[in-house]
């Protein structure tokens, strides 16, 4: 993947992903959010690899502006809390992102169920930003 940008829904988290408008279906491997342990506002991922190997991303822009159509949560210098957690690498391997840049969340990366990348760690001049991240 080259250049990925993706924008999390405005109205997040009212109404909750899970329920509305459609219920979670474990067939098609719908996330759970079972790992969501901050506000509960981690309904939409912004990138979600799963049961993946050789994945490369070459820079991806991952935002959330933001909650209940507030950008109170992600205004410059802000509490970057629109979301738990942005992206999610679930039972891969070899994977590698370039570049990724995320705005509005408290987890950049989710890695099998631990974030492993903190924005307060990756502050930058709007978005934080990782140069890389790769998986074993």
């Amino acid at each position: 993947m080259g250049f990925i940008q993706t924008e999390t829904p405005y109205y997040q988290p009212i109404p909750d992903a899970l329920h509305s408008p459609y219920p979670a279906n474990s067939t098609l491997n719908d996330p759970t959010f079972s790992t969501c342990t901050s506000s509960g506002n981690c309904d939409a991922w912004s990138l979600r690899i799963l049961n993946s190997q050789n994945v490369f991303v070459y820079g991806a822009g991952l935002y959330s502006f933001f909650n209940d159509y507030s950008t109170t949560c992600s205004n410059g210098g802000g509490p970057e809390n629109c979301q738990s957690q942005i992206f999610d690498v679930e039972n891969s391997g070899d994977v590698y992102v370039y570049a990724l840049s995320t705005i509005g969340s408290q987890s950049m990366v989710v890695d099998n169920g631990a974030s492993v990348a903190s924005y307060a760690d990756n502050v930058n001049v709007f978005p934080d930003t990782i140069a890389l991240f790769r998986t074993g």
